[in-house]
């Protein structure tokens, strides 16, 4: 295969100027520079644009500035309009805080080569960057996996993800209508690539992607108790509808396991990792009365005036 640089498009969503510079030296020091960069600037900070312009000399780059900030209310909306600048058959989105060890393109196309595009979704090993700048390692990827073991995997908490760490088909992803929406975008990566795996699996690519944890990206976040639920809530909905709809086939073994492991995630959504106040979980009473069903004696214990921003401590689920 002859690749060119209009064979990889590296799309941008940029917003937070912070380490939008690394982002981009990451790219600029790839030893296969056979790729074109966009960055999609959601009417973020004038800075951003002031950071691209330096890279034109250095990257094939093509800046955008979208005069509305779409990723305020929609997150994946602004990921599919980011991707619409190209028309590239190969997409990575990449993170503008993210960094790309040197050699990931190279290795993509080095896989391209072998599988001889048998696979529309690949993925990067992971590499955390903490708060404090220290890495951490996480455990490699399997060099293919499919879509339900995938999914299994992201539920039972084995295995960390991230948006940058997986490349794919423009042809998958058009067929699949782009990003599937959720609030803040929170579960639209594994709701996205669980489809886009669907027929083929996912293939590994044998390069990490160094993902920031920074205090500052949704991820991160510990403040949005109630639209992570709703999101998480939403999710379930979707995931349940694709197996029942049997657009993921699937034997009633795998159902019901997959139903349970849904059950026990959403359960952990209530837990103390991301604090729900009081006046949120009222919310959550009334718009998902089917889902959460409160213990009256654990709710009784869990009100109290001292403890009120851990609101309930415990919940029942109801059948997903």
């Amino acid at each position: 295969m002859t690749a060119t640089n209009n064979d990889l498009a590296i799309i941008i969503p940029a917003y937070n100027p912070r380490f939008f510079e690394t982002a981009l030296e990451s790219l600029a020091g790839q030893t296969d520079q056979r790729f074109q960069v966009y960055v999609g600037d959601d009417a973020g900070p004038v800075e951003i644009q002031q950071i691209a312009r330096r890279f034109e000399t250095r990257l094939n780059l093509i800046y955008h500035r979208f005069v509305e900030n779409l990723g305020g209310r929609s997150l994946a909306g602004h990921w599919n309009r980011c991707v619409a600048l190209s028309d590239s058959p190969w997409v990575w989105l990449f993170c503008d805080d993210d960094v790309a060890d040197p050699s990931c393109v190279e290795s993509f196309y080095r896989g391209l080569d072998t599988v001889s595009k048998e696979y529309d979704l690949f993925r990067f090993d992971l590499i955390k960057i903490l708060q404090d700048g220290r890495k951490r390692c996480l455990s490699p990827v399997p060099e293919v996996e499919t879509a339900c073991a995938f999914l299994e995997s992201r539920l039972s908490s084995d295995r960390q993800s991230c948006v940058s760490q997986y490349l794919f088909s423009r042809k998958i992803f058009q067929e699949h209508g782009g990003f599937v929406e959720f609030p803040m975008a929170w579960c639209s990566d594994d709701a996205s690539w669980f489809l886009f795996a669907r027929a083929k699996g996912i293939c590994r690519i044998e390069a990490p992607i160094y993902w920031r944890i920074s205090g500052e990206n949704i991820s991160s976040l510990r403040n949005l108790g109630i639209a992570k639920f709703k999101a998480s809530a939403a999710f379930v909905d979707f995931i349940l509808d694709v197996l029942t709809t049997g657009e993921i086939e699937t034997n009633q073994i795998e159902f019901n396991r997959m139903k349970l492991l849904l059950k026990k995630w959403l359960l952990a959504k209530l837990k103390l990792r991301a604090p729900i106040h009081l006046s949120d979980m009222s919310t959550i009473l009334r718009e998902f009365p089917e889902r959460v069903k409160p213990s009256p004696p654990v709710l009784y214990a869990a009100i109290s005036v001292a403890n009120v921003r851990y609101g309930f401590r415990k919940f029942i689920i109801g059948d997903v």
